[in-house]
Parts: structure tokens; sequence; C-alpha cells
């Protein structure tokens, strides 16, 4: 990792955006959608999870 965080930055092409669940600039790689808000991300998460889960015939117990 570069000792300079600039450059770090424009090395993995991350975009300072602001989240409106946390408090400070964050940075993240835009994806083909744009930038996804925290909420967005621990959504898909969750819908991926439970769709697994209930492929497998599993509780969330089970999990």
């Amino acid at each position: 990792m570069p000792k300079d965080m600039d450059a770090y930055k424009n090395k993995m092409e991350l975009v300072e955006t602001i989240d409106p669940e946390i408090d400070k600039p964050v940075f993240r790689r835009p994806g083909f959608e744009g930038i996804k808000t925290l909420g967005e991300i621990d959504e898909r998460i969750a819908t991926f999870i439970r769709k697994a889960r209930e492929d497998k015939d599993l509780t969330r117990a089970e999990l």
C-alpha cells in the first residue's frame, strides 16, 4: 500500500462520498450503478444471505 493516502485513493480509484449514516466522508469505488450508501450495501448483503439460507432450507438459528 502506498504511504501517500492520495496516491492510494487514486490507485484504487476511490471516490469521496458522503453517506447519511456516517458523520464523516468515506471513500468508495463506484460500481456500474454508482456509489451505494451503507444502507443499500447492508440491504443487498441481507438479501443475499436470506436467499442463500432459504435455498439450503436453514433457519436463522441454524445459520
